[in-house]
């Protein structure tokens, strides 16, 4: 009889638990997604700050060791996004961190920073999964003369959550064990 109600003490806190995690992994699988998009946002946005990227797009061609490589190349790495993509009017790449990619046409839609509107997304491109951020390149006069692309590794955001799980189940089982038993 005794271990009969120990192990329906220990289902019962056992799904609480699940239950418990389960109603904290939603709304922080959506947090970590928009801190992600925003993050990547952020660099695209500061990326398109740049006057010497609006200057070389409009003034050199596209190749792998040009001013605007070198300089996506900096933003990239001090950043530690995945990848910051520069592109010209016509959707052509003008940086990427694969190197035979710059001169090439990007894998998804430019549409709408090329049409002067910012994104923030979660999408796969030629390097896989990624939270995007996308924004409208303009001169000085306000003309968008291209845009830039900027992805932080979408795996590394559920790395986040998926070690968070552990701890979620802890506190879960904690809570669910710290409640008094009351005879029925």
């Amino acid at each position: 009889m005794f271990s009969q109600v120990l192990l329906m003490q220990l289902a019962i806190a056992a799904g609480v638990a699940v239950l418990a995690t389960g109603l904290f992994l939603a709304p922080l699988s959506k947090q970590l997604d928009q801190e992600a998009m925003n993050r990547a946002l952020a660099i695209a946005q500061t990326t398109a700050q740049q006057p010497q990227i609006v200057k070389e797009i409009q003034n050199t061609p596209p190749t792998v060791d040009g001013p605007v490589q070198r300089e996506a190349e900096r933003i990239r790495k001090a950043t530690k996004a995945e990848y910051v993509v520069v592109m010209d009017w016509r959707g052509m790449r003008w940086s990427h961190t694969t190197p035979s990619e710059i001169g090439r046409f990007v894998s998804t839609s430019p549409g709408q920073p090329l049409a002067g509107q910012e994104v923030k997304e979660i999408d796969k491109g030629t390097l896989g999964r990624s939270a995007r951020g996308k924004v409208p390149l303009r001169d000085t006069d306000g003309t968008v003369v291209g845009a830039v692309s900027v992805g932080i590794k979408y795996d590394s955001v559920r790395a986040q959550l998926i070690s968070a799980i552990p701890g979620l189940l802890a506190y879960a089982g904690a809570r669910s064990r710290s409640a008094p038993w009351r005879p029925g």
